[in-house]
């Protein structure tokens, strides 16, 4: 399966995401609008699925690291 740059980039948006412990950059309308349009929203959404497992181990690692320092 070969992906283009415009698929790489779009699921790489996808899973960096949902890393980011802060409030998304951008509202889910204008993400939904800029991915349809080109698209590629469903990139975006395997992106999301991809970095969620690593969300649930970087949540666990904070914790983990407060349980350590307090």
């Amino acid at each position: 399966m070969s992906f283009t740059d415009e698929e790489r980039h779009c699921m790489m948006i996808g899973a960096l995401e949902i890393l980011c412990p802060f409030r998304p950059r951008y509202d889910m309308d204008f993400l939904t609008a800029e991915f349809t349009t080109a698209k590629e929203y469903h990139y975006y959404l395997g992106g999301r699925a991809i970095g969620l497992p690593f969300m649930v181990l970087e949540v666990i690692g904070l914790v983990k690291l407060a349980a350590v320092l307090f």
